[in-house]
């Protein structure tokens, strides 16, 4: 007698599936699996991911695109941005897959031609990419496949359990193998689901479970599916107050006797794990989605640096020895080492990439593994796409805001909603739908919910699932409250005294506001880096780096490129990369100009200096000082988005360079990185200004609030100013 087959959307629901099994465990796949299990295509081997990515970034090195083109490509072009640009080019072309639509379906589609640059260029890299492909004998998705009946036919039947939407390439498949073998679909229909499965039969109703035939299109079973879970939903302040609800609600459920294995906190956003592992203090606990280890990656660069100038097996050989040196788990090793093997394995088909771009590109995906957690309790912390087909008994969701629930990747964002009808491509409703399918099911399972949000941004899926809840204020805190105090005005009476060292910094902070002054310059209080300041300053740092270690500009310009993109991946905000990337882009205009007028010898990189001038002391540290034919060019970069004339600080630069080169003609120019145009500083109003201020400086000590409260906005003392 032949078995029946069980196949399930994810891995997880799977193995819930095994452990609810008595004996033997009967055969039973992921949906990917059984997929990947059935079709058989003639002639061809399917390329690994790791394959993939490593032929487009190819691909995209070889590619001659006019200057046009490059004005349209939505990556930096070169190898750093390839590797950056390869998971969003293979996602969308496995949704046109799923969709079983080719490219020049969407150009056609495109009436008004909002994309039809864009598509050109992409075009263009799809063509390339499947022409290699086919030159290796490779494929990426099954376009032409054959059914393996074979393995099919030694099944009774086949059992699909589907707990999200099911593509055209999919149907397809299942379509043709319900006429020849007995298929069925287990369903749990809601208002989120039912139109993409209303075809199946005119009887379906919402918040209802079915088997149905694919073979026969008869229902086998049905019975209601209703929310029968207590929903409660907390509103908080801030994340870490979120904490102390998932804290409180998880302690309460345990003394209760609720198996630790059947409670679950879903994370809508993965950066909330930050949070609970600072506030777990019992480590209760467990991360599914992985650790990141933070010093893996600087052990990752220095393996890096070591193996760059290694060739052949001997690479691989250094790259295996180290690995195995790494202080971290031996699962860990195991994975790597296989990412290692594959990439040695598939160098037979690399033909254009140098080994260096190899070497970039197994790191990049070495940095990204995770680390098991089994430092943590039984509780979960997982995604909703990881909670699909699995019943918890209590659920915890926080960050249960609009903007999160549901969710969207940015190539979920590509072509417009009329164009992804036309063409049956799942449109960005239907993806919000497929989220809410989710959170609904994982309710609908659960016997008590407890959502958690930052206040007056409470998810509206509640109201349009008519999900029963009650808000409440958080009343759960992981701090004492802090004591209020009543602001006291400051009575300052102070001097600048003869050995006070002034720079241009100091001299900026006494014209915008003479407390601000007072407070950094004679208390000595410490400024809070903002952000845009770091990046400027990391920026600064890396330019530096890189015109030290090449000697021009072009092979300046590609290390720098090559660090800030090491930068973005040790950085695990997603903001905070997209600021690099966009940095990136602006600072494209800097390197033209950098090429058009590039100096005929740089004499100093980031130079500090001492000064006397106007009988005081001064400081500072000037970026870049070039010399261009008989002149002697100071240039300070501004990394600000509204860099100004600064004569102050070109100024007391001009005279410090005048003294070093005092038979040179000396020009001090700013240059905005965002830009790329040269500014050059008036230096006789700068010395007017400085000779002025010195002045008022050694004279002032009241050091008054500035009356300009716009100087207060985002100053580090507003607080101390009680403004």
């Amino acid at each position: 007698m032949k078995e029946t087959l069980f196949v399930f959307s994810s891995s997880r629901s799977l193995e819930s599936f095994a452990f609810a099994q008595e004996g033997f465990l009967p055969p039973s796949l992921t949906l990917e699996e059984f997929f990947s299990q059935s079709l058989i295509v003639p002639n061809k081997t399917k390329a690994p991911l790791i394959l993939q990515k490593i032929l487009l970034a190819e691909v995209l090195k070889e590619f001659e695109f006019d200057d046009q083109e490059k004005q349209f490509l939505f990556f930096e072009y070169n190898f750093l941005g390839f590797l950056e640009t390869s998971p969003f080019l293979l996602a969308l072309f496995s949704e046109m897959f799923g969709s079983q639509v080719e490219l020049e379906e969407i150009s056609l589609g495109d009436i008004y031609g909002e994309y039809q640059d864009h598509l050109r260029v992409l075009e263009k890299i799809y063509c390339a990419y499947r022409s290699k492909l086919d030159e290796l004998d490779l494929y990426d998705f099954p376009w032409k496949y054959d059914l393996f009946w074979d393995y099919l036919e030694t099944f009774g039947e086949i059992r699909c359990f589907i707990d999200g939407f099911l593509s055209r390439f999919e149907w397809e498949i299942l379509n043709q193998i319900a006429q020849k073998i007995p298929l069925s679909l287990d369903l749990h229909i809601d208002e989120f689901n039912l139109p993409y499965f209303a075809h199946l039969s005119p009887a379906l109703s919402i918040n209802h479970q079915y088997t149905i035939s694919l073979s026969s299109g008869e229902i086998l079973s049905s019975k209601p599916w209703n929310l029968e879970g207590e929903v409660g939903v907390s509103a908080c302040d801030l994340r870490i107050d979120e904490c102390s609800v998932v804290i409180q609600r998880v302690q309460e459920w345990l003394k209760e006797g609720v198996d630790p294995d059947k409670i679950a906190i879903v994370l809508p956003k993965e950066d909330f794990a930050k949070f609970l592992f600072a506030s777990d203090r019992g480590r209760n606990f467990n991360y599914a989605m992985g650790k990141q280890n933070d010093g893996l990656k600087k052990q990752l660069d220095q393996i890096f640096d070591h193996c760059r100038h290694l060739d052949g097996a001997a690479l691989f050989d250094q790259i295996r020895s180290e690995i195995l040196k790494l202080s971290i788990q031996e699962k860990s090793k195991e994975k790597m080492l296989e990412i290692a093997a594959m990439f040695e394995r598939n160098l037979a088909f690399v033909q254009s990439l140098e080994i260096q771009e190899i070497l970039e590109l197994l790191f990049y995906e070495l940095k990204k593994l995770r680390e098991d957690d089994h430092s943590g309790g039984k509780v979960k912390v997982i995604g909703v796409l990881e909670t699909r087909g699995v019943r918890f008994e209590r659920v915890i969701v926080v960050d249960f805001n609009e903007d999160n629930i549901p969710s969207l990747s940015f190539q979920d964002m590509f072509l417009n909603t009329q164009m992804r009808q036309n063409l049956g491509m799942p449109t960005l409703r239907d993806k919000q739908n497929l989220q809410k399918h989710y959170y609904l099911e994982l309710f609908k399972n659960a016997q008590k919910i407890e959502l958690t949000y930052l206040r007056l941004g409470l998810s509206s899926f509640l109201k349009e699932a008519k999900i029963p809840h009650k808000i409440e204020d958080n009343r759960f805190t992981l701090f004492a409250p802090a004591q209020k105090r009543e602001y006291v005005e400051d009575k300052i009476c102070a001097k600048v005294g003869k050995d006070f060292v002034f720079s241009s910094t100091s001299l900026r902070a006494f014209q915008e506001c003479r407390r601000k002054f007072y407070f950094l310059y004679l208390r000595k209080l410490k400024e809070e880096k903002k952000r845009e300041v770091f990046l400027g300053q990391k920026i600064h740092q890396l330019l530096y780096e890189s015109y030290r270690d090449t000697s021009s500009i072009q092979e300046a310009r590609k290390l720098f490129e090559q660090k800030m993109f090491a930068w973005k991946e040790e950085s695990e905000s997603m903001r905070f990369g997209m600021e690099l990337d966009l940095a990136v882009r602006k600072m494209q205009k800097f390197w033209s100009c950098e090429m058009n007028c590039p100096p005929d010898e740089i004499l100093y990189l980031e130079h500090s200096f001492d000064l006397e001038w106007h009988g005081v002391k001064w400081n500072g540290r000037i970026d870049r000082i070039d010399r261009v034919g008989d002149v002697i060019r100071v240039i300070d970069y501004k990394f600000t988005d509204h860099a100004s004339s600064d004569v102050i600080q070109g100024a007391i630069y001009a005279h410090y360079v005048q003294d070093l080169f005092p038979y040179a003609s000396i020009e001090t120019y700013l240059m905005p990185l965002k830009n790329g145009n040269y500014t050059q500083v008036d230096v006789q109003k700068g010395e007017e200004k400085v000779a002025s201020l010195v002045c008022e400086v050694l004279q002032e000590e009241s050091f008054d609030k500035t009356h300009a409260r716009s100087h207060c906005t985002d100053c580090s003392f507003r607080v101390l100013c009680n403004r």
